[in-house]
C-alpha cells in the first residue's frame, strides 16, 4: 500500500516537532486504548492519518485516550484517604 502526500506531510511534521521516540511512543499508546480501537460507545477506531494530525497527537501523547482504571472503594482505600484528611505536617 503506498503512501499519500498528506499522510507522509503528516508523518515527517510529527517527527521534526516531537522526535521519532515520541513518535512511535504515540502509536503505542493508540494500540494500547480501548477507546482509540472501538471499544467506546460508538465504535469508533483512530487510524493512523487521524493520529498523525497535529491537534489529535499531542491528545494522544498527553495520555487522553489512556485505559483509565476504575478505584474500587475498599475499606483499606477510605483507611488511607481518612489518615490523609487528618494529617496535619505542622505536628511533625
Amino acid at each position: 500500500k503506498t503512501i499519500s502526500k498528506q499522510r507522509k506531510g503528516f508523518i515527517n511534521a510529527r517527527i521534526e516537532q516531537y522526535g521519532l521516540e515520541k513518535v512511535k511512543e504515540v502509536i503505542l499508546k493508540a494500540q494500547a486504548s480501548d477507546f482509540l480501537n472501538g471499544h467506546g460507545e460508538k465504535a469508533w477506531t483512530a487510524d493512523l492519518d487521524w493520529l498523525m494530525r497535529p491537534n489529535n497527537f499531542p491528545k494522544v501523547l498527553e495520555g487522553k485516550y489512556d485505559n483509565k482504571e476504575v478505584l474500587k472503594h475498599s475499606e483499606e482505600n477510605f483507611s488511607l484517604y481518612k489518615d490523609m484528611t487528618d494529617y496535619d505536617p505542622s505536628k511533625e
